[in-house]
């Protein structure tokens, strides 16, 4: 039977590597997420400058077309990580499994392994008693 071992510890390398890329994208998206809220907020005081100043008014309207149009795209930003954390995470669930799987079977050809040991070192045993049983047996006749 040949040796899991290696393969279990690739798995891991592949896990890890997987659950680094998941922290990234977690960050990306509060990034992004500070970034529509910051995005958000300054709108708020522009709003506040142009009801106060005429000449902010005036050009208040393109001010906030163009402020749309980035709030859609952070969004749009947003929604692609949302879709790239829900792959990884599913990614990261079947290496989990396959880690899973590996190291049950490792264990498995372990338990074999060891009852095999136990069950040649009792056949062993059993024929030395056998003949030292012959052997008391035969010097009594």
């Amino acid at each position: 039977m040949s040796d899991l071992k290696p393969l279990i510890r690739l798995t891991k390398f592949r896990l890890d590597d997987m659950r680094r890329l998941l922290a990234q994208l977690h960050a990306e998206s509060d990034m992004l997420r500070r970034a529509i809220a910051d995005h958000d907020a300054e709108v708020v005081r522009e709003r506040e400058v142009a009801r106060e100043n005429t000449e902010s008014r005036l050009v208040f309207g393109a001010y906030l077309r163009r402020m749309s149009d980035r709030r859609d795209q952070l969004m749009a930003a947003v929604r692609d990580v949302e879709i790239r954390i829900a792959t990884a995470t599913d990614e990261l669930a079947e290496i989990f499994m396959e880690q899973k799987r590996l190291e049950i079977v490792e264990q498995n050809r372990i338990d074999e392994e060891r009852r095999e040991v136990a069950r040649k070192e009792t056949q062993v045993l059993d024929e030395t008693g056998a003949i030292a049983h012959l052997r008391r047996k035969a010097g009594r006749i």
